[in-house]
């Protein structure tokens, strides 16, 4: 990406530049949005060729659907107008890319006021240019990394959606049963930054305090409950797990897990076999110094043995 292809965009000349690059669009455009409304899904569609490909990623949090910053009907939409729709509770990009050349990134999320479809908007910013094949690789896998949205979760979620409504509950995020789902879900990819940088949770990196969302005053208590929570509720961690419980007795040796991790990581040039295996080496020693109690390490022979208790 070259610095002489980049323009800064503010308000509405967002909507203008995204209309020009939709105009222009003859092969496909992604959607990357924390929050969405249905008409500006709708307006994409009016811009566009009715063979253009179509996908879209949303966070789709339950207190997104519940404040109204995302519309559920988005769902029912989508499928029916040939959007591939995907969701990420975590996600917090707005990313929008055409053709897999011209993007537009930046605060404005795909909704009336981000997009400046109203009177009442906000103020937004965004860069806008071209992007060579590497870096919408990198882009494309955010969505390819992504929950698909199964019929049965989608009956689960407007079944919560609308109890929500009639008992007017504080509740909001998706329940248990909506989240270990997700996490259960078969991981297809994984980034150098979903990776432990640290050999143990005494001696955390920066990188690691970010990757696990901590504040530096957390780890003050050795081993604390906060630690060990989110070190379960990493993509790592449950890559791991989903791994191990995906083989006939639960368990597999460090080699082939090893090969496992290599086939799923997104490589660049900085990342190397010999760092796989270091990262898989620091993610076991945090399961043993954790004492995380459902996963089971030990050495019967010359490889580390890794078991799923279940």
């Amino acid at each position: 990406m070259s610095k002489e292809n980049i323009e800064i965009l503010h308000d509405k000349d967002i909507k203008f530049k995204f209309k020009k690059y939709l105009e222009n669009c003859d092969k496909e455009v992604l959607i990357i949005s924390a929050f969405a409304k249905i008409e500006v899904i709708k307006w994409i569609d009016s811009c566009i060729d009715s063979r253009v490909k179509k996908r879209v990623l949303l966070r789709f949090q339950k207190s997104d659907i519940l404040s109204g910053a995302t519309d559920f009907e988005i769902i029912d939409y989508c499928l029916k107008h040939d959007w591939i729709l995907k969701f990420d509770i975590k996600l917090h990009s707005k990313i929008y890319l055409f053709n897999n050349e011209s993007f537009i990134i930046g605060s404005a999320n795909a909704t009336n006021k981000g997009l400046a479809f109203s009177g009442s908007y906000n103020k937004e910013t965004a860069v806008a240019g071209n992007l060579d094949l590497e870096e919408s690789n990198k882009i494309n896998r955010l969505f390819d990394s992504a929950n698909d949205f199964s019929q049965k979760l989608i009956e689960k979620m407007s079944m919560e959606i609308i109890n929500e409504n009639n008992e007017k509950s504080k509740y909001r995020d998706w329940s248990k049963e909506i989240l270990e789902g997700l996490s259960s879900s078969k991981i297809s990819t994984l980034f150098k930054e979903d990776l432990l940088t640290s050999s143990s949770p005494k001696l955390v990196t920066d990188e690691d305090i970010k990757l696990l969302e901590l504040k530096k005053n957390e780890l003050q208590i050795e081993f604390n409950s906060i630690i060990k929570e989110k070190f379960v509720e990493s993509k790592f961690y449950q890559w791991l797990k989903i791994e191990l419980s995906d083989m006939p007795e639960q368990v597999i040796y460090f080699g082939e897990l090893s090969k496992r991790l290599h086939s799923v990581i997104i490589l660049n040039d900085k990342v190397f076999r010999v760092d796989i295996k270091n990262a898989l080496a620091n993610l076991l020693n945090w399961i043993q110094e954790l004492e995380i109690a459902e996963i089971i390490i030990d050495r019967p022979n010359y490889s580390q043995r890794i078991r799923l208790i279940v």
